[in-house]
C-alpha cells in the first residue's frame, strides 16, 4: 500500500470491494485487490497483493495488512463473489462487517445451474429473481417456500442446490442488501472496471516491476483526479424566491462549503424537483398502517444499479414495508410520519422524522444506503419550512480539507440509521435487539478517528477563534487573507486538541 492508499482507506474504508484476477504476471499467481468509493464517487484502489493461492490463509494475510494500515477504520460492508475462502477470511478479520455476494456473479451462477433444467430454465430464473428482489423477510420466506416446493421434486441435485442457496441467503437476499449501507452498490462492478484498466498494461509475461508501475499509475491518476475535483466550484443553486427557498438556501450553502462537489450535485439534483411532491402528515395510529408501499414489478426484473448518481429506473420505489417503519416509530416514540406523493408518477413514500429534525428515515431507504438525504426528505423539509443541518449527511461525504465544520447551529451529530433499521428487522423476525452505544457516542468516535473533532471540541474552538478575532479586529484584512489566517488558527487548535 502506498501512502495515498493508506490515507484513502482511513477516510473511505467503510465499504469495500474485494476480488481476484488472473493472467497479470509471469509468475502465474493470482492478483488480489481491495477497492472502495471516495467522497467524489470515484473508485479508489486501497490495496493489492500477489497471493500464492486463493485460500483462507492468503485472504487473511491481505485483510490483516489492510487493517494494520488503519486500525481505527470500521469496515461496515464488504462485497465479494461467491468464494468461500474470502467469506471465511472476512469472518475472521472483520467479524462485525456485513458481507454480501455480488449480485451479478450470483445471477450468473444460478443461470449456469439452471441450464440443466432445459426449457424450464427461464421459469426457474424468474422464480429466483422474485425471491432475490423481495422487500421484506415475510415476502422472501413466502416466495422461497413456493419456489422450493415447485423445484425440489426435480431431483436431488436441485434440492441440494436450493438448500445451499437458502443457507447463504443473508448474503444475497434483496431485503437485507437494500437495508444496508452499501453506497448503492450490489455488485463488484467497480473493481472489475479497475481490473479492465490494469490489464491493458499487464499480461502473462509482466514482471514485478511492470506490475508496480501499472498499479502506481492507477493510484497516481486517482490522486490527480482528486486534486482536480478539489478545485471545482460547486454549481450555484437555482434562483428561487419565497420564504421556503430562503430557508433552504442555508442548508445548500452549508453543503457547498463542507461537502464534496459531487455530493453537492447529488443533493442539488434532488432539490430541483421537490416541487413535484405533495407532503401530508400522517396520523400514526389511524393512517400509518393503511399506507400501501408496493415496489413496482419492473424493479424486480432488473438488476439494482451500481451508479451513485441516483439515475435509476424509479427513484420513488418503496424499498421497505410499513411494518418496519412502525417498529422504528414504536422504538423511538418521538418520530412523526409524512406521506410524500409524486404528482407525476403517483407513487407514495413515507418519511419518518424525529422531534429534533435531525434523524430521517424514508421508505425508499436512500439515506440508509448512501448516507445522504433523499428527495422525499428534502420535499418534507422544504414544504414544512424546516432548516436542515449537516447532521443528515454522513461525514464520509465531507471534503478532505474540511476535517471539521465550525458551526454553532449544528449541535447534533450524524445518526446512522442502518443500526435502527436492522434492529427493526430483527424484531420482525423474532430476534432480540442487540445492545450498543448511543448514536451520539458512536458519531463522535467516528469524528475523532478520522481527524475531525467532536461537538464539545467544536464549541470550545469556536469560542477561542472568536476571542482571537476580537483581539485582531484592529488590523485590516482582505477576504483571502482573513480566510487564510482563520485556517491557520483552526489548524493550530486541531493540533493542540489532538495532543
Amino acid at each position: 500500500m502506498t501512502d495515498h492508499q493508506k490515507e484513502q482507506f482511513a477516510l473511505y474504508g467503510d465499504v469495500l470491494l474485494m476480488d481476484v484476477t488472473h493472467r497479470t504476471n509471469k509468475f502465474r499467481v493470482p492478483f488480489c485487490g481491495v477497492a472502495g468509493v471516495d467522497g467524489n464517487g470515484s473508485t479508489v484502489l486501497f490495496a493489492q497483493a500477489l497471493i500464492r493461492s486463493e485460500n483462507q490463509r492468503a485472504f487473511e494475510f491481505v485483510l490483516k495488512n489492510l487493517k494494520r494500515s488503519a486500525p481505527d477504520v470500521v469496515v461496515r460492508t464488504i462485497l465479494t463473489d461467491a468464494d468461500a475462502a474470502e467469506a471465511a477470511a472476512i469472518r475472521e478479520i472483520f467479524p462485525t462487517a456485513s458481507h454480501f455476494r455480488c449480485q451479478w456473479h450470483l445471477t450468473r451462477d444460478v443461470s449456469s445451474f439452471a441450464t440443466r433444467l432445459g426449457e424450464e430454465k427461464r421459469a426457474f430464473l424468474r422464480g429466483f429473481a422474485e425471491c432475490q428482489y423481495s422487500t421484506s423477510a415475510e415476502e422472501f420466506y413466502r416466495l422461497w417456500q413456493a419456489f422450493q416446493q415447485r423445484w425440489s421434486p426435480k431431483g436431488p441435485d436441485v434440492e441440494r442446490y436450493l438448500r445451499h442457496l437458502h443457507a447463504d441467503h443473508p448474503r444475497w437476499a434483496g431485503y437485507i442488501l437494500r437495508h444496508s449501507f452499501t453506497l448503492g452498490m450490489s455488485s463488484t462492478q467497480r473493481i472489475e472496471g479497475l481490473w479492465a484498466k490494469i490489464k491493458t498494461k499487464l499480461n502473462h509475461t509482466t514482471s514485478l516491476c511492470g506490475m508496480h508501475s501499472a498499479v502506481s499509475r492507477i493510484t497516481d491518476d486517482h490522486a490527480k483526479l482528486q486534486g482536480i475535483q478539489a478545485l471545482e466550484r460547486p454549481r450555484p443553486p437555482p434562483h428561487t424566491s419565497g420564504r421556503r427557498a430562503e430557508i433552504f438556501q442555508f442548508f445548500l450553502r452549508d453543503v457547498a462549503a463542507t461537502c464534496t462537489t459531487y455530493t453537492h450535485q447529488l443533493i442539488m439534483s434532488d432539490y430541483s424537483i421537490v416541487g413535484q411532491y405533495v407532503v401530508t402528515e400522517l396520523d400514526v395510529e389511524r393512517d400509518f398502517m393503511q399506507m400501501n408501499l408496493l415496489r413496482p414489478q419492473a424493479m424486480g426484473n432488473s438488476e439494482p444499479t451500481n451508479d451513485l448518481s441516483g439515475e435509476t429506473a424509479d427513484l420513488d420505489a418503496a424499498n421497505t414495508t410499513t411494518e418496519l417503519l412502525q417498529r422504528v416509530q414504536e422504538a423511538s416514540d418521538t418520530m412523526s410520519a409524512f406521506a410524500v406523493v409524486n404528482n407525476l408518477t403517483e407513487t407514495t413514500n413515507v418519511v419518518m422524522v424525529d422531534d429534533k429534525r435531525t434523524t430521517y428515515l424514508c421508505s425508499c431507504l436512500h439515506g440508509v444506503r448512501y448516507g445522504l438525504p433523499c428527495r422525499h426528505v428534502l420535499a418534507v423539509a422544504f414544504q414544512r419550512q424546516w432548516r436542515l443541518t449537516l447532521a443528515v449527511v454522513h461525514p464520509r461525504w465531507f471534503k478532505k480539507d474540511r476535517r471539521f465544520y465550525v458551526r454553532v447551529e449544528q449541535p447534533q451529530p450524524y445518526r446512522d440509521m442502518q443500526a435502527v433499521v436492522w434492529d427493526a428487522l430483527r424484531e420482525l423476525q423474532g430476534q432480540p435487539r442487540p445492545e450498543r452505544n448511543t448514536a451520539s457516542q458512536s458519531s463522535d468516535q467516528w469524528l475523532r478517528r478520522h481527524g475531525r473533532v467532536s461537538r464539545t471540541t467544536v464549541f470550545r474552538q469556536y469560542e477561542e477563534i472568536l476571542d482571537v478575532m476580537d483581539e485582531q479586529m484592529g488590523e485590516i484584512y482582505t477576504c483571502a487573507t482573513l480566510e487564510k489566517t482563520l485556517q491557520n488558527m483552526v489548524m493550530q487548535l486541531m493540533v493542540r486538541s489532538s495532543s
